[in-house]
């Protein structure tokens, strides 16, 4: 059985605005960049990190980079679907050389929740963005996530593995701010869509708006503060000032 989503969150990048210094590490009322968007994402299964080996990473997550490195975060997501794909052939025993799957997953989460490392606030959107994706879902499947679609119903007489009419119908949703501006390293998409638009237009120095133009995806309006990054050391001192 399917769990709800697994999470892959991006790590690389150069941080040049911070002098160069390696953002997951960055340490935020105590605690490391990394950590608290993990922690925020802690119901998704498997939770990948796209970041270098330099980078140490709770026990149970797992751990990949782009090669070669410094691809772009399109890359780095490309990577994190890959281990996702690898990860869940070696648990179910299927073997690697038989091929991708026809909806992107072996046997795991249709979705995949996207993150960056610097977004210290992903607590604030994570929760929005699961309730809208299983509002969205439920809309389109009202047999609830155990009880099959027509489609699915007909695909598992005819042998076959295919998207469910929900996934099909909208590939996901995405963090929003309230004029309309959309977060995209917040989001939370259906994996097939995804490794979909890879096929299509490559990973390697490829915009983030680019992977994600093809794909139908909700906008959720969610707090501003919840969205703010740190990228500057004025930033990091912002979210120094309040609560975490």
């Amino acid at each position: 059985m399917r769990t709800a989503a697994a999470m892959i969150v991006l790590g690389g990048g150069e941080g040049r605005r911070l002098g160069g210094v390696s953002k997951p590490d960055l340490v935020l009322g105590g605690r490391r960049l990394l950590d608290l968007v993990l922690d925020a994402g802690s119901g998704c299964a498997p939770r990948v990190v796209v970041a270098p080996d330099s980078v140490e990473v709770p026990s149970g997550v797992l751990r990949t980079l782009e090669d070669p490195p410094a691809g772009g975060p399109v890359a780095g997501i490309a990577a994190g679907l890959a281990l996702l794909r690898a990860h869940e052939e070696e648990q179910s025993g299927r073997d690697p050389e038989a091929g991708e799957p026809e909806d992107g997953a072996a046997d795991g989460p249709n979705d995949v929740l996207v993150v960056a490392c610097d977004l210290p606030g992903a607590a604030g959107f994570i929760g929005p963005l699961q309730a809208a994706r299983a509002e969205q879902v439920g809309h389109r499947n009202p047999g609830g996530p155990d009880g099959p679609t027509g489609s699915e119903e007909a695909a598992g007489e005819a042998g076959a593995d295919v998207r469910t009419d929900a996934h099909a119908a909208c590939d996901g949703v995405i963090a929003a701010h309230a004029d309309g501006r959309r977060e995209l390293l917040a989001v939370l998409a259906d994996r097939a869509a995804l490794d979909a638009s890879i096929r299509e237009g490559g990973a390697r120095d490829r915009s983030v708006r680019s992977l994600l133009a093809p794909l139908s995806l909700e906008p959720v309006v969610v707090p501003e503060v919840a969205m703010e990054d740190v990228d500057t050391w004025e930033q990091h001192a912002a979210w120094e000032r309040r609560a975490l």
